[in-house]
């Protein structure tokens, strides 16, 4: 399963790095990256950002027949800067 994993995580990297104002958003996300870093750790330039993370956990529902079913639980935390400094 980790290879399977590795690519599920890859491929929600790859589909939030698509939130552009030119593909119908209000804004663009800056960086999209796998390793978290603390909001202090980011500059200014890198927001907004969103980072994707997996903790390793999962459930299996299902075994039977040719498939596995598995629930996995990957979390998304994003971060925004506000321009006005308020």
């Amino acid at each position: 399963m980790a290879n399977t994993r590795h690519a599920i995580l890859e491929n929600l990297k790859t589909e939030l790095a698509k939130i552009t104002v030119a593909n119908g958003y209000q804004t663009n996300v800056v960086s999209v990256s796998r390793e978290f870093r603390s909001w202090e750790n980011l500059t200014s330039e890198k927001f907004p950002c969103l980072f994707v993370l997996d903790d390793g956990r999962e459930t299996v529902e299902d075994e039977s027949g040719d498939y596995i079913f598995v629930n996995m639980y990957p979390a998304i935390v994003g971060y925004v800067q506000d321009k006005n400094n308020l």
